[in-house]
């Protein structure tokens, strides 16, 4: 996945050794990345992603669980989720070719061709295409399923008390040592010296963060994110720095999280408060930053919540 991984448990009697459980971490990531990596040519996603011809493809129980989800949050998001942005992502620059230099209009437009989620529907087991230039990039959800998967492992250990994360994205259950709460911090979207926007007590949720501050580029006065609009083909323009969801499942929170960042302050407001979500917003006022969070976030963090 490109990225780290960190763990923290507390054994109990019947705990297999901390070198036994990370073999079983790995092989379990590694199977996932035989699954869901983009950088694995020989990966399911790869496999179909490079079938030019592809008209329906079967996939085995993980990456259909991603893909299912994905496009029910897509729905969800009016379309500020979507999987098969890759096209997008490689013109601007951010995919595995880095580029900083802006891509011409027609160029936008023809990638452009080749996305939508209207292209892809699950018919049995079967993910059918009606467009074979669509392709699948689960980069916005892989992570957190595979915290969840992790996690699951982990208790099915034995295991109460765990601290799971994965490239930024977290699940936490339990307790520290000596019953002290785990703490998660939201990092300030600053693209200097980490520092901590604000800090919780947490147990049994999960935590994930996507922002615009870390991956962009500049060019000719203007600045160009990572973050790419579905709708426009362009990187996005609004003041929207960093979004955090809580939710019990990380993939769940992992694509909302992109999801709203895609969306800008106002629209991702609304939406969080219509599905119910645990939501934190780091958005751009003049040469500052505000805060905004939905009730359900207040509670999610609250000492003292039910």
């Amino acid at each position: 996945m490109g990225t780290t991984y960190h763990i923290k448990y507390i054994p109990v009697s019947e705990t297999a050794s901390q070198d036994d459980i990370q073999k079983l971490v790995d092989r379990l990531l590694s199977d996932l990345e035989s699954s869901m990596s983009t950088y694995k040519s020989d990966s399911e996603i790869s496999r179909f992603n490079f079938d030019t011809q592809k008209t329906a493809f079967t996939f085995g129980y993980d990456a259909k669980k991603v893909i299912k989800q994905a496009l029910v949050i897509g729905e969800q998001s009016k379309g500020a989720l979507d999987i098969t942005v890759a096209p997008l992502v490689e013109l601007w620059g951010f995919g595995k070719n880095k580029s900083s230099e802006v891509p011409k209009a027609q160029e936008i437009k023809l990638a452009k061709t080749k996305t939508g989620l209207q292209h892809l529907k699950f018919i049995g087991s079967s993910l059918t295409v009606t467009n074979p230039l669509v392709q699948v990039d689960l980069s916005s959800i892989a992570k957190g399923y595979a915290v969840d998967e992790v996690a699951a492992l982990l208790s099915a250990w034995g295991l109460d008390n765990f601290m799971v994360e994965i490239g930024g994205e977290i699940t936490v259950k339990g307790t520290k040592l000596g019953t002290a709460p785990w703490v998660l911090g939201i990092e300030k979207p600053s693209t200097g010296d980490r520092a901590v926007q604000i800090s919780f007590p947490a147990s049994n949720m999960s935590l994930a963060t996507s922002g615009d501050y870390r991956n962009f580029f500049e060019k000719d006065g203007l600045r160009y994110s990572h973050i790419i609009d579905p709708t426009t083909a362009k990187p996005v323009t609004h003041n929207l720095a960093s979004v955090t969801v809580i939710h019990e499942s990380c993939m769940v929170a992992d694509a909302w999280a992109t999801a709203f960042l895609v969306m800008g302050t106002k629209k991702a407001l609304e939406i969080a408060k219509e599905q119910g979500l645990a939501v934190y917003l780091i958005y751009k006022e003049g040469d500052h930053f505000e805060t905004a969070m939905t009730d359900q976030f207040t509670k999610a963090t609250s000492p003292t919540k039910k």
